[in-house]
Formats: structure tokens, C-alpha cells, sequence
């Protein structure tokens, strides 16, 4: 009985040590980026798309969703070239952070099916293809 619950609180903490270890490297790779990105805001964002038929209410609400989806206390500024997997850390996810910025954009589930999220790898793909949906609505 006293291994059985020696194996368990052993399991508990390090289970408690990974977790920190984990958000110890999550803390450190947002600062990296903070600071690789200090020049960067919504502006150069919405530059980027200034010559695309993107939607700007579609590039607004991207932004500002993502921006503050880090454990940060600061917004982190979003580039159109980031992975969405490796730099955000969607990964089974995405496809719930997808249905729930068409929520925010008030596009139908119907006009989304068969959305390819594999194929979705960045920022920008994100944006173009939910500016797509955007118009069609």
C-alpha cells in the first residue's frame, strides 16, 4: 500500500515539474519573440495584406485573437508568416480556434465544412481563406 502511494505522489511530481518546465520554455520563446518582434504591431500586419482582397474585419479579429492568446501579460505581435502550429502551438486544436473566430466573424459552420485545416499551415493562410468564407456570407 505504501509503494502504491509512493509511485503516485513520485507520478504527481513530476508531472508538477514537467508542467513548470513546459511553461518555463513557453515564457521564454513568447519573450524571444517579444523582443524580435518590438518593431512590429497591427499596422505592418494589415500592410501586408494592403494590395489582397482580404478582409480588414477578418485581419482585425485574427490579430487581436491571436496577439493575446500567449501567457504573456504583453500582446504579442502576429506576423503573417507564423506557423500556426510552431510559433502559436496549434496542433489538434486548430480546428476549434478556427470554428470559434467564424463565431467572432458571424460565418455559417455550413459555409466552412470541408475547410482543409491541414492545408492551413500560416497566419496568412488563416486570413485568406477565412476572408473567402467572409464574402461569401
Amino acid at each position: 500500500m505504501q509503494s502504491i502511494l509512493l509511485i503516485s505522489t513520485g507520478s504527481i511530481a513530476f508531472g508538477i515539474i514537467m508542467f513548470g518546465l513546459y511553461r518555463l520554455h513557453i515564457h521564454k520563446k513568447v519573450t524571444k519573440n517579444l523582443r524580435e518582434r518590438k518593431n512590429d504591431n497591427f499596422t505592418t500586419f494589415l500592410n501586408h495584406f494592403r494590395n489582397s482582397k482580404t478582409s480588414n474585419e477578418v485581419i482585425s479579429i485574427v490579430y487581436n485573437v491571436l496577439s493575446k492568446s500567449t501567457i504573456s501579460t504583453k500582446e504579442m505581435p502576429v506576423l503573417p508568416s507564423d506557423d500556426l502550429r510552431k510559433v502559436w502551438g496549434f496542433d489538434d486544436d486548430l480546428n476549434d480556434f478556427i470554428m470559434d473566430l467564424q463565431k467572432k466573424l458571424k460565418i455559417s459552420e455550413i459555409r466552412c465544412e470541408g475547410l482543409m485545416v491541414e492545408k492551413l499551415n500560416t497566419v496568412e493562410d488563416l486570413v485568406i481563406i477565412l476572408s473567402k468564407k467572409y464574402t461569401e456570407k
